[in-house]
């Protein structure tokens, strides 16, 4: 038997074993010590060979496509110092638990220690970073050994995917002459058929099935049953969790909890949902506002996968620390605050679905699920505001990318920044993407090389988000890049690079622009222009908006590589973030609330919904003029100048205004009239004014008529009046509701209540249409669903002022007080 032959047979049934174990793509970097290895690859039938002659490239390629497809891809280098350039994406292999095979080409033991050229110690280089090491030995004959070999490639992939995902070294002493020799002898041709029957019955591995403990299962769920203020946290995940998103989901309406979803947890950009669980995609955002954050403690967590990376989410954990917390991952200890109540090792679908089957359903549209839902549309309102007011910037960007995109795609984000961008300015229904992310160690090496590699396993288009330095910093990945075959996008944000640091405690408190900067950003931008056509790669630069939708568009066409340099302004992410903090905390700080009622009702019409409100809220209900006693006002703006002059003498600062129907409408005086006493605005089915004559004179008229009612009989009216369409929907009010509202409208007076009809009904309001522009503070208009005539008003009323939100609540109509005041509870908390 050849010594070349045993060699090559040898590296044969080695690799070809690693096929058999499912291994399907193979990564070689060139290389002579490596040849029988290579060639072994290249005949393989069942294996593709990828050709990248950067190590480091080639390990970051190997782990893209570990991350896009589940499974390990096998890396092939020469020997001495190649296999270190492998350390960079070992790391984050471990670190985020993806399945690698890295096999390294040595010199046999004669040739260690001697001054050999390219040999280096390569034993157990890798250290504690690989799940499983071997030195497999140089070859030998001996069926016994061939066994042997077989049983360590399966051992090896086995080791790749149990029981906790990440890289396999194996180290393979080759000895000269490496190439094969040209003919066989008799005892060559017995070892192929030796090896050929041994490839023939590979091993087969059944790694056990994870599956929750039942006593956990119910206690979890006891706690579920027992916690009316529970969230859901999905942090990073793997693409090949996301079967489970659907049993999350499911959990989640079942608990009605609301999910609070990372970029890259594989459960925020999901499109949109028939049956949509509640969510709070912007929770990064919201939990920074020290208003909402305090005054809505949970009770219980339950963590899906790996923790969250939010440091806004964080501190929010940190600062309730009697919140029960229950973590749930197949591996790893995923608690870095060590606060965790349980530990549940086992599948992420299998549990959440076990305690699907163990909750009752909950009604939906309870208090603590409209507050974070609501909270969560109020800050995207703002996000979408200031994207609006802004005209080109790194949000931009982030959001036109991620909403160009088709169903199916695979978007990669960058660590520092452009992940950050997609958590701030990218909600998770306007597009439905799989989600890679460099979430294990967080470095910014290897992500062009990774995309790539995810590309190169994936029918459909990959799009890459990266800043400038990641890009410079990976720019020898583009070779790895321009092989691919389908739309490949690489957008580059060109911001003068590491303009994180101006968002991080060092940029508050050192000038940036001054020396420090050379040792944080860059001061010179490279023409990325260069490193594409140096590639042969497509290469686009866009400064605005309108030209990155048909870069994007003609990008996403192409087949193969296309590089998008997106050049923004330089400061302009640190400032966004500014405005957008400050401008939702100001949205949740607590001003003092002042409900004003409508016609015929009184104060004591809110007691419900006050008694729904935290204990801690300074809340102010008033009369109106001509109701419970107090006198009229003498006119509809004299009656808003009134209560304006009250509001100031009775209460400090700014208040958020809240007004229902008549109050509405007096509201709306106020804070057009009195601005700077009105910090929010919220409008209960209100009307902005008429503005044809012929409407106002015969609202005057029928305003007299009932008035003269009112004075001639105040029983017989209030019958009539409940009698209107306007509030059938009542019907299905608490009976002992619909007696208080009619014993308060019986109490008053009847002269001043028809006084108030005459002074500050419809007819007699001026009109304010024209002027709802002129409102500066936010403004929510809400309205009943099942409110026929006033719904298409406050619809009306929003396509004037853009900048309010339009709540539609369910199930109502007119009286949303009455009818749904833990709805608005939920709003207004």
């Amino acid at each position: 038997m050849t010594s070349e032959n045993l060699q090559a047979e040898w590296a044969r049934l080695l690799v070809e074993s690693l096929a058999a174990c499912g291994v399907a793509d193979v990564v070689i970097s060139p290389g002579a010590r490596s040849l029988p290895l290579v060639l072994a690859a290249h005949g393989s039938a069942r294996l593709r060979c990828h050709d990248l002659i950067d190590e480091r490239v080639a390990a970051f390629f190997a782990l893209g496509q570990a991350r896009a497809s589940g499974r390990p891809s096998l890396l092939i280098c020469t020997s001495g110092t190649a296999a270190a350039h492998y350390f960079p994406a070992i790391v984050e292999a471990a670190s985020s638990g993806t399945p690698m095979l890295v096999m390294t080409a040595d010199r046999p033991a004669e040739l260690h220690d001697c001054g050999a050229a390219q040999t280096i110690d390569q034993i157990e280089m890798f250290g504690s970073h690989v799940r499983w090491f071997r030195d497999v030995g140089t070859p030998h004959g001996m069926e016994a050994a061939l066994r042997a070999l077989r049983r360590v490639a399966s051992q090896a992939v086995l080791a790749s995917i149990w029981p906790s995902p990440g890289p396999v070294h194996l180290n393979v002493p080759l000895r000269e002459p490496l190439e094969p020799a040209a003919s066989r002898t008799d005892e060559d041709r017995a070892l192929f058929d030796t090896v050929t029957d041994l490839l023939a019955e590979p091993p087969r591995t059944c790694p056990p099935r994870t599956v929750p403990d039942a006593a956990a299962i119910e206690d979890l769920a006891q706690a579920c049953r027992q916690s009316p203020r529970g969230l859901i946290v999905c942090g990073a995940a793997p693409i090949a969790t996301m079967p489970a998103c659907a049993a999350i989901e499911a959990l989640s309406l079942a608990t009605r909890f609301p999910i609070l979803a990372e970029a890259a947890s594989q459960m925020r950009f999901v499109g949109p949902r028939p049956l949509a669980a509640p969510r709070c995609s912007a929770f990064d955002l919201l939990l920074r506002s020290p208003g909402f954050a305090g005054r809505h403690p949970p009770d219980l967590v339950i963590q899906f996968g790996a923790a969250p990376l939010s440091r806004a989410l964080l501190r929010y954990l940190e600062s309730h620390p009697h919140c029960r917390r229950w973590v749930i991952a197949p591996h790893g200890w995923q608690d870095p605050g060590s606060r965790a109540q349980s530990l549940l090792f086992c599948g992420i679908a299998e549990t959440a679905q076990a305690l699907v089957e163990r909750v009752a359903p909950r009604e939906p549209g309870g208090q603590w699920e409209r507050a974070f839902t609501e909270a969560d549309r109020r800050v995207w309102d703002a996000v979408r505001s200031d994207l609006a007011a802004t005209s080109w910037s790194e949000g931009h960007v982030a959001r036109a990318l991620c909403e160009a995109l088709p169903r199916g795609s695979l978007l990669a984000l960058s660590s520092s920044l452009p992940i950050r961008h997609a958590d701030t300015f990218c909600p998770g229904e306007r597009c439905d993407v799989a989600v890679l992310a460099q979430r294990g160690a967080n470095g910014i090496d290897g992500l062009v090389s990774a995309a790539a590699g995810a590309a190169s396993v994936r029918d459909g288009p990959v799009a890459l988000l990266v800043g400038d330095i990641a890009f410079l910093h990976d720019v020898g990945g583009l070779a790895a890049a321009r092989s691919v075959s389908h739309p490949l996008v690489l957008v580059v944000i060109q911001n003068g690079g590491g303009r994180i640091f101006e968002q991080l405690p060092i940029g508050e408190r050192e000038d940036l622009s001054g020396p420090l900067s050379r040792h944080l950003v860059m001061r010179d931008s490279a023409d990325l222009a260069h490193a594409a056509a140096l590639y042969g790669i497509a290469f686009l630069r866009v400064e605005s908006s309108a030209s990155l939708g048909g870069a994007l568009a003609e990008a996403l066409a192409r087949p193969g590589c296309t590089v998008i340099e997106a050049v923004v302004p330089p400061h302009g992410a640190a400032e966004q973030a500014r405005r957008l903090q400050s401008a939702v905390a100001s949205a949740f700080e607590l001003h003092p609330l002042v409900l004003l009622h409508g016609f015929t009702g009184a104060p004591e019409s809110f007691a419900d919904l006050l008694a729904r409100m935290p204990p801690d809220r300074i809340t102010r209900a008033l009369a109106l003029p001509g109701h419970a006693g107090e006198p009229p006002a003498g006119g509809f703006e004299a009656a808003a100048d009134l209560l304006a002059a009250r509001i100031a003498r009775e209460i400090e600062g700014r208040v958020h205004l809240v007004g229902y129907s008549m109050g509405a409408r007096l509201a709306l005086a106020i804070a057009l009239r009195h601005p700077e006493r009105v910090a929010r605005l919220t409008l209960i089915g209100a009307h902005p004014g008429l503005a044809d004559a012929d409407e106002r004179r015969a609202r005057l008229k029928d305003d007299a008529r009932w008035a003269k009612r009112i004075e001639e009989d105040l029983d017989r009216f209030v019958g009539e009046w409940e009698a209107q369409a306007l509030f059938a929907t009542q019907d299905s009010v608490d009976p002992a509701g619909l007696a208080a509202q009619r014993k308060t409208r019986l109490r008053q007076q009847p002269a001043g209540l028809a006084r108030a009809l005459i002074e500050m009904g419809l007819g007699e309001m001026p009109d304010y249409g024209p002027a709802l522009q002129r409102l500066a503070m936010p403004v929510d208009l809400v309205v009943g669903e099942r409110d026929e005539k006033f719904r298409p008003i406050a619809e009306r009323m929003h396509e004037r002022l853009p900048s309010a939100r339009l709540h539609l609540v369910p199930g109502c109509g007119h009286n949303v007080v009455l009818e749904r005041p833990e709805a608005l509870a939920a709003l207004l908390g």
